[in-house]
């Protein structure tokens, strides 16, 4: 009895270290999946937390717009079940189905468009598109979020170059892009010639206006225009569509006040800004620092008029620099108003003494 006894502890052990070890690699790859490849999880990714193949939902309505909703999608993880079902959600599908559908009539858009949508973290826009009828749609954003969203950097689009004939851009991620040219450069380097670029941005000024058709060099403005936003992040809404054109290397577009000959001559809504800013003082004062604290409320800085979203470098010049805390340190830095951009600093002083300081 002893032999038969001892191969039935021995075939448990081996079991026991079998299943174990199976444990151990789907750990691993639940593992791999979510945390290093940074993409969601479903059952061909051979993870947990999957849902069922029939999960679906119902967009409340009637029409083109909002129709009845009775297909295969997958939220992100376990943490958002309910995503697909929330309100937030069907009011945003809801406002990119009307928005796509006049893009549609006007012409921009059909239902034969390759389309992609950029820096869109749930891919609402993309279930949009795919609702109207434009089928080959795809979103991307820096964390995968399947089936709708892939993996991408901003900086380099996972796509060969003119690809697509449609790209959209919403929820002001070009407003948010830490550098939006990059952005721009890689969405024109995507679309085909002759593609439409449609961009939703919050800047209203005339200045960020020409700063963001700066970015597209290779496209010409063909309509811009106000629309009303489906949430409070953005209530309002300029939308521009742009139209990528091979032989154009500049924006397209002549700005009134600028005089084609002269290339030093400066554009009419520059001069807007120079207007509106605080008188000159012509002659240095006596006492500047006195002059300086009696005028301080009405100095007005670039960031404090306009949007400065659709630049792609910030810099700071301080001429005269003295010491670090002088002007760089007690004012740049706690009172400029940056509009949370990061600024390159450059502090030119001639007096030796301030140069290790400033470093």
């Amino acid at each position: 009895m002893e032999p038969t006894t001892g191969k039935h502890s021995f075939l448990r052990n081996v079991m026991a270290r079998v299943l174990l070890f199976g444990v151990l690699i789907i750990i691993v790859r639940f593992a791999f999946v979510v945390t290093i490849a940074g993409e969601s999880c479903n059952i061909g990714d051979f993870c947990f937390f999957s849902l069922p193949e029939n999960f679906s939902f119902i967009i409340a309505g009637s029409g083109a717009r909002a129709s009845a909703v009775n297909r295969v999608v997958r939220p992100a993880g376990p943490t958002q079940p309910d995503l697909y079902t929330s309100k937030d959600w069907i009011k945003a599908v809801h406002f990119y189905s009307s928005v796509f559908q006049d893009l549609i009539t006007e012409g921009y858009l059909s239902p034969n468009s390759k389309s992609l949508c950029v820096e869109t973290p749930n891919g609402q826009d993309v279930y949009a598109l795919k609702e109207i009828g434009v089928s080959d749609s795809v979103g991307i954003f820096k964390k995968a979020f399947k089936p709708l969203v892939i993996s991408s950097k901003t900086n380099r689009i996972a796509f060969d170059d003119d690809t697509f004939d449609f790209v959209f851009s919403g929820q002001g991620g070009l407003d948010k892009a830490s550098r939006p040219l990059d952005l721009a450069s890689e969405i024109s380097r995507t679309l085909k010639p002759e593609g439409f670029v449609v961009v939703h941005v919050r800047a209203k000024d005339t200045y960020s206006f020409n700063s963001f058709l700066d970015l597209f060099n290779s496209c010409k403005l063909i309509k811009s225009h106000n629309i009303d936003g489906y949430d409070s992040s953005m209530p309002y809404i300029r939308e521009i569509i742009l139209q990528k054109h091979s032989g154009i290397f500049g924006r397209g577009v002549k700005e009134p006040g600028v005089n084609s000959v002269n290339k030093c001559s400066v554009p009419e809504h520059k001069r807007d800004l120079v207007r509106n800013a605080e008188p000159l003082i012509k002659e240095e004062p006596l006492k500047p620092w006195i002059t300086l604290k009696r005028n301080i409320k009405n100095v007005k800085y670039l960031p404090s008029m306009v949007d400065i979203s659709f630049k792609n470098r910030y810099v700071y010049v301080d001429v005269g620099a003295r010491s670090y805390g002088s002007s760089i340190g007690s004012w740049f830095r706690k009172q400029y108003p940056k509009q949370n951009r990061t600024f390159d600093v450059y502090a030119i002083e001639a007096d030796k003494t301030f140069h290790e300081e400033i470093g």
